[in-house]
């Protein structure tokens, strides 16, 4: 069967059937990296030039603040299409569940609970 779509990428000619699909092929293919990514990214590697120990360390570093700014702009992308779905799944009746963003724990209590007055045959009886 032969596919079908009628949303073409602009860059590579790639056709989806979704413009969703189309969009998210976007944005992770062709994406550009952020300004603020590629300055981070430069004033690592400046800060960087002369370094030979620690050189290693901060080229890490770099590299690890440029994904999480990468990652904090693709949250906020979610977290908005994460609304727009809340508010139709509402707008069509339905209920929304509430998620955190971290999992909660139960803990058991340490405390012992308080002795029983007594023996243990007088409770009993």
């Amino acid at each position: 069967m032969a596919k079908t779509g009628k949303f073409r990428c602009s860059t590579c000619g790639r056709v989806f059937a979704m413009a969703m699909h189309l969009g998210r092929h976007v944005n992770t293919v062709h994406a550009a990296k952020s300004k603020r990514t590629a300055r981070v990214v430069d004033q690592q590697r400046s800060a960087t030039a002369g370094m030979s120990i620690s050189d290693g360390r901060a080229r890490v570093l770099g590299v690890l603040i440029a994904c999480r700014d990468e990652l904090a702009a693709q949250r906020t992308t979610i977290d908005s299409q994460v609304a727009a779905l809340d508010q139709a799944i509402t707008a069509l009746g339905g209920t929304v569940a509430k998620t955190t963003t971290k999992p909660r724990i139960r803990r058991r209590s340490r405390r012992r609970q308080a002795a029983r007055p007594g023996t243990l045959p007088a409770y009993i009886r």
